[in-house]
């Protein structure tokens, strides 16, 4: 990951005005509040992030203050970067937004950023899509675009992972992964990110202790 980020530092050279990598999960409050004061000192007028769902989760947070607009480079899976939901924690507590505030304006998708994934955190992170889209074909407000949505992405994952955990270089999964997010952003979720939120919480305090 460094190395990307000292390519893309390169790349953007003056336009890169400063780099932060205070991302962590979960999206804390303070750790949002310590980058604003990072962000406003360096009077930026764009927001890129490079990186998996707490890097995009930064992000997020950052643009609902802010509204600048985002541009989004995954690395990971899950597909945050195609929703215009936001997830943050306070105090241990975890609560979910929804905004076309948080809606990143650009997703670059660039398959070679997720060649250096481990296979574990590969199949995890595709995993936890596919149970995005499998909450949408029952969410309260499906509708047949979803749910048709829902299965290519669910199909189209199901034959990638064996493959990219196989060899990470495979390019298969980028496609589920964006289906997959796009259900995510565009129907209610409850059972499942219930669960994970009450995990992903349970595992922030026992951090903490």
């Amino acid at each position: 990951m460094q190395r990307l980020l000292r390519r893309d530092l390169c790349v953007l050279g003056d336009f890169a005005v400063h780099l932060s990598t205070d991302a962590v999960m979960h999206t804390p409050v303070e750790i949002t509040e310590r980058v604003m004061e990072k962000l406003a000192a360096c009077n930026a007028d764009c927001i890129v992030a490079l990186g998996g769902g707490s890097t995009i989760g930064l992000a997020k947070a950052l643009a609902l203050r802010t509204d600048l607009p985002q541009i989004v480079l995954p690395t990971t899976y899950a597909g945050s970067e195609a929703t215009p939901v936001l997830g943050e924690t306070r105090e241990g507590q975890k609560s979910t937004i929804r905004s076309m505030k948080v809606l990143p304006e650009v997703i670059v998708y660039d398959v070679e950023l997720t060649y250096g994934l481990p296979p574990a955190i590969s199949l995890v992170s595709g995993i936890n899509a596919i149970a995005h889209a499998v909450e949408a074909l029952y969410a309260k407000d499906a509708n047949p675009v979803t749910s048709s949505l829902a299965e290519q992405g669910i199909a189209a994952l199901g034959r990638a992972l064996p493959r990219i955990v196989s060899d990470p270089t495979n390019r298969s999964a980028r496609f589920g992964a964006w289906v997959c997010g796009a259900c995510l952003g565009a129907v209610g979720m409850s059972l499942h990110q219930q669960e994970s939120t009450r995990k992903q919480v349970e595992e922030l305090r026992r951090q903490r202790r």
